[in-house]
């Protein structure tokens, strides 16, 4: 295993080929106050991932994250205040979810 700045010379690296998005899903999901939901509950299959962007009008911070996402500090997601993004590499939506301590929502646009 190499590690960062270890000396080590691999050589060139080629890219050959890189997947690109044929498609881009968006929406919006929403929930009532401590309860996760996921982003959208169909498998929809992603190349690239997805960004997630809390709605201006939410009053509470909204998390974002797996299955067990929480607003408790042992399982916080990434934490989004009112208009503020994330993109998240995944390869399915319904793998994201999202919970708040009040109601809100959360908009969507994934490749």
């Amino acid at each position: 295993k190499l590690a960062a700045n270890s000396g080590v010379d691999i050589g060139d690296v080629d890219v050959t080929s890189v997947s690109m998005p044929s498609t881009i899903t968006t929406g919006t999901a929403r929930w009532s106050s401590g309860v996760a939901v996921q982003l959208n509950a169909s498998s929809t299959a992603l190349t690239s991932g997805v960004t997630v962007k809390a709605l201006a009008a939410n009053s509470a911070v909204v998390y974002v994250g797996g299955s067990n996402v929480a607003t408790s500090s042992t399982n916080m997601g990434i934490e989004l205040s009112a208009k503020e993004s994330v993109f998240i590499e995944i390869d399915n939506l319904n793998k994201v979810y999202i919970i708040a301590g009040s109601a809100g929502g959360v908009t969507y646009l994934a490749s």
